[in-house]
């Protein structure tokens, strides 16, 4: 979690993760989200921070693995001493790359990535725009010309290095953004609003300040049967549950993936070994009793045999 002077020394200018934000990059940010937290204005509710540990206490790890994979070395950067950048541009990257390089020196942005389904598209895709614009902020602000994205999946404990070069037309962008959105910070007005139906809004911790009128507009419309609860504790395990949902959808997806490719590679059912694996590819066909036709078919039968039962089913839909 961040402490009381680090959420306060950001709100004096624009850092490297706030790109994604004030260029309303999807699927996450919004330019509004990020001018309400440099006003300071109070969340409806605190994110949580295990995500934001979890970067920082692995950071090292990922300095430490891309010098080993590349025989360079790293260490913590000193802030710049330049005259010539805008007053809102703040931060430091996680490293400077040093040694081992004619083109030292360099940023490097150190990230973890959990979800299955994240990392293969990173390696097969190269990293977001949110992220390209964080290294070209660090890029801008130490005045150099290139960094890398170390990215280390821990679960597999897989690595993946992307160079990015100084991209003048991209600073240019950011610039006059930059310029824009600090003034709206300063003087006002304040950015748009997202549609309510966005999925970046559904997530947002000033969701229920910034929609405050419609969404009691919308309490009200609600059945009569809804209970709306005030827990917390319970919000907290049913966000935890929608988001282990997504990661299993997203590793069922790639074990599909995957599964596919083997099957493809193969050609055809066999039985084979390869290195300390066994493969048994077979195919077969099941036969059954399609119990809704044979209920159409003989309706004074199906009616003598009834079997009742009983199921508990939880269902989670996030409120448009």
């Amino acid at each position: 979690m961040l402490t009381p002077d680090q959420i306060e020394a950001r709100r004096k200018g624009i850092g490297g993760s706030d790109w994604g934000d004030i260029l309303g990059i999807e699927p996450y940010g919004c330019p509004l989200r990020c001018w309400y937290t440099k006003r300071g204005i109070i969340e409806d509710y605190p994110l949580s921070g295990g995500v934001l540990d979890r970067g920082n206490k692995l950071e090292q790890i990922v300095a430490d693995e891309y010098e080993e994979k590349t025989g360079r070395v790293t260490r913590k950067p000193g802030k710049p001493k330049r005259q010539d950048l805008p007053k809102w541009l703040l931060g430091l990257p996680d490293r400077m790359i040093v040694k081992g390089t004619e083109e030292t020196p360099g940023v490097l942005e150190c990230k973890t990535r959990l979800r299955w389904r994240l990392f293969p598209d990173i390696v097969a895709e190269g990293n977001g725009p949110a992220v390209i614009a964080q290294v070209q902020h660090y890029i801008w602000l130490m005045g150099w010309t290139w960094g890398v994205i170390a990215t280390l999946q821990p679960d597999t404990w897989q690595f993946h290095m992307e160079h990015v070069e100084k991209d003048r037309d991209l600073l240019n962008l950011m610039r006059a953004a930059g310029d824009k959105f600090w003034q709206s910070v300063e003087y006002g007005p304040s950015p748009p609003r997202l549609d309510l139906g966005d999925k970046r809004c559904g997530r947002c911790q000033y969701r229920i300040g910034c929609w405050k009128e419609e969404l009691e507009a919308m309490e009200a419309a609600q059945p009569p049967d809804l209970v709306v609860i005030e827990n917390d504790e319970l919000l907290s395990s049913v966000e935890e549950l929608q988001t282990q949902n997504a990661m299993i959808k997203g590793a069922q997806e790639a074990a599909d993936n995957i599964k596919a490719r083997i099957k493809k590679e193969l050609g055809q059912p066999t039985k084979a070994q390869i290195g300390r694996y066994k493969i048994s590819y077979t195919r077969t066909v099941s036969h059954g009793i399609d119990t809704k036709e044979l209920k159409k078919a003989f309706p004074g039968v199906a009616k003598h045999y009834p079997k009742d039962s009983v199921r508990e089913i939880l269902k989670i839909t996030e409120v448009k």
